[in-house]
């Protein structure tokens, strides 16, 4: 701006050019920046916005389009269950996988969870419940969240699938809590009746693809419900991709 102020000021007459390609490259030679030249400090993400195709750079993993709102936590769970399924088929252990998949969904889930806490008027006693919420527990959350928000996690999982979940959340309990040795607990709520008190647990790269494809189907039903309480600005979607046609 002061540079504006200064030639608009100067009795000189002519033209004055700022070449900002110039600048960028005097920069990476380690010249001084003018004054007026800003660098923007780049953020933890950043992410093209699947909506309106908006780029954006936020603090974190987890955040909105700075243009349209949409959220970005189901592609940001999807790379990071993609990432895990690869490494493990390169030279991962299945067990390890397991872990890393829990761990990232429980995350990316509960992110949601805690921004329709914080933008849905709820009781004391539901905001307590809901910050509580522990993803891994098949038989409780999809009924509190459903009841909470309207959101079904479990829409068009069958039976099998639900049960076979179930049986994998606890696994990875056993492999993070307890060495990967079956206790009475496993075997009261797992549902799995191959195995025996005391078991060494040993996971298949086949039952670990397909528990990472199902957690993908959880985020997408839990993504569809947080997206219809809170959609994109549809202004600022046509805004944009009118803006991309140009």
């Amino acid at each position: 701006l002061q540079e504006i102020v200064d030639t608009l000021e100067s009795d000189e007459d002519g033209e004055r050019i700022i070449d900002m390609d110039a600048i960028s490259n005097d920069l990476q030679r380690g010249v001084k920046a003018p004054d007026f030249y800003y660098t923007e400090e780049s953020q933890q993400c950043r992410f093209k916005c699947n909506v309106c195709g908006s780029w954006n750079d936020i603090l974190g993993k987890y955040g909105y389009c700075s243009c349209c709102g949409y959220r970005n936590n189901l592609d940001v769970l999807s790379g990071e269950i993609n990432k895990n399924l690869e490494d493990m088929r390169s030279d991962g252990r299945p067990e390890d996988c397991l872990k890393l998949l829990v761990s990232a969904f429980d995350s990316g889930a509960k992110n949601y969870v805690v921004s329709l806490v914080e933008h849905t008027p709820l009781t004391r006693a539901r905001e307590k419940s809901c910050r509580r919420i522990l993803f891994h527990n098949v038989d409780r959350t999809p009924e509190l969240i459903r009841a909470y928000f309207d959101v079904r996690l479990l829409k068009n999982l069958k039976d099998e699938d639900i049960e076979f979940l179930n049986m994998m959340f606890h696994r990875r309990h056993i492999h993070e809590h307890c060495g990967g040795v079956v206790d009475q607990r496993y075997l009261d709520e797992a549902g799995d009746a191959s195995t025996r008190l005391g078991q060494a647990l040993r996971e298949t790269t086949m039952n670990v693809e397909r528990f990472g494809e199902l957690l993908k189907r959880i985020a997408v039903n839990l993504d569809d419900g947080y997206h219809e309480i809170f959609p994109p600005d549809e202004v600022a979607v046509r805004t944009c991709g009118a803006r991309r046609k140009r």
